[in-house]
């Protein structure tokens, strides 16, 4: 099952990578996708950044992803999912994780299934 996994918080969030972790050890194939800034409070939104066209994002090479495919997106949450779900960082997910923080203290990992793309 491919699982992605987003936050608000941005792709530098530890507990992101923590979660990511957990759901790679249940036997998911990961791939994170998250906001290059912290975007909390603005989760729903359907905003990105493009160039000629294109929504910008890059892999993410940093220490913590081993194991899965990780993306800075320039985009919020919401437009991250919406574009995962059209192929835009490999084969589309079957489920989407989302990391939630609360009180900066407890974190919860949210799964569903992922939206299908329109045909």
């Amino acid at each position: 099952m491919r699982a992605l996994v987003t936050n608000d918080d941005g792709i530098a969030s530890l507990g992101l990578r923590a979660l990511a972790r957990a759901a790679l050890d249940t036997g998911l194939d990961v791939t994170v996708a998250a906001p290059s800034w912290d975007s909390s409070g603005a989760s729903a939104s359907l905003t990105g950044v493009e160039q000629d066209g294109r929504l910008l994002f890059q892999r993410d090479h940093s220490d913590g992803w081993e194991g899965m495919t990780a993306f800075s997106v320039e985009a919020a949450p919401a437009f991250i999912v919406r574009a995962a779900v059209h192929g835009a960082f490999g084969d589309p997910p079957t489920s989407c994780c989302r990391a939630s923080t609360m009180a900066r203290t407890a974190v919860t990992l949210c799964c569903t299934p992922a939206p299908s793309a329109p045909r």
